[in-house]
């Protein structure tokens, strides 16, 4: 087995044992008839440059979507909700279909923060779901957070 072939297989599994135990994770795959045999998974890290510290009320939301429709709203594959009660950056990792993942269609992540149903950081770039590698997302605070104290 080549090196390439061992860190995709190995990456995802050392993130998992490396989880932090005071994050509560609930993931819920939101496409029809999964049925969890032939999963994949996409994973990657979440992070922002902000110098706050977040509130133990705080989640993470991390969506796979289908956005290649541009008249319509994306399509929501799987989606992963997260506490945050330590500090950035924080792993995720979701289980898709891979029967649903079809050529010529575009696949990002959207990455929403919220503190108490508020939305505090959002991604402002397009993420690309499938470009070979863990995904490392950095936040951004919406407009006015910066004079918000948490």
């Amino acid at each position: 087995m080549n090196l390439k072939k061992f860190s995709l297989i190995a990456l995802p599994l050392l993130m998992l044992g490396c989880s932090d135990p005071k994050v509560n994770t609930e993931t819920t795959n939101t496409y029809q008839n999964y049925n969890g045999v032939d999963a994949q998974a996409v994973f990657g890290t979440v992070t922002y440059n902000e110098g706050i510290i977040l509130p133990d009320s705080a989640t993470l939301t991390v969506k796979l979507q289908d956005t290649s429709r541009q008249d319509v709203s994306a399509i929501v594959l799987a989606q992963q909700t997260i506490m945050l009660t330590s500090n950035a950056p924080w792993s995720f990792s979701m289980n898709y279909d891979p029967s649903i993942i079809k050529d010529k269609r575009n696949f990002t992540i959207s990455v929403r923060i919220e503190v108490d149903g508020q939305l505090y950081f959002i991604n402002k770039n397009r993420i690309a779901a499938f470009d070979g590698s863990a995904i490392k997302v950095i936040v951004s605070p919406v407009t006015g957070l910066k004079n918000t104290t948490i």
